[in-house]
């Protein structure tokens, strides 16, 4: 396999690019977000990179770390997602434990 052209790497990112601002907007909105697309478009990306002389590599080292920033952000706001679900769940256990008691408390 030949090493992608420049042109080709440029159209990569630019999806990839599209792709993190769909989930970021679907976590967002608490929605579920697949990120196993978006991981193998990067694994071909930064294999394609790997494939090319070091000039031709070289002006795409900004865009890389770009990309490696908005990574660690859609990480971030997924921690904080998850997070929220758990304190909502843990709240919504101990609303269902008060009620289940109050009800019990009523029977007696």
């Amino acid at each position: 396999m030949s090493a992608p052209t420049t042109a080709e790497i440029s159209q990569q990112l630019e999806k990839i690019e599209s792709l993190i601002g769909t989930s970021r907007r679907f976590i967002e909105e608490g929605k579920m977000v697949d990120l196993g697309s978006l991981e193998e478009r990067i694994r071909t990306l930064t294999d394609g990179i790997k494939q090319c002389d070091p000039q031709t590599a070289k002006p795409f080292l900004d865009p890389l770390s770009k990309l490696i920033d908005s990574l660690d952000e859609i990480e971030k706001m997924l921690e904080a997602s998850r997070q929220s679900m758990e304190k909502t769940q843990s709240e919504l256990e101990h609303k269902k434990a008060r009620n289940a008691y109050q009800k019990s408390k009523k029977t007696e």
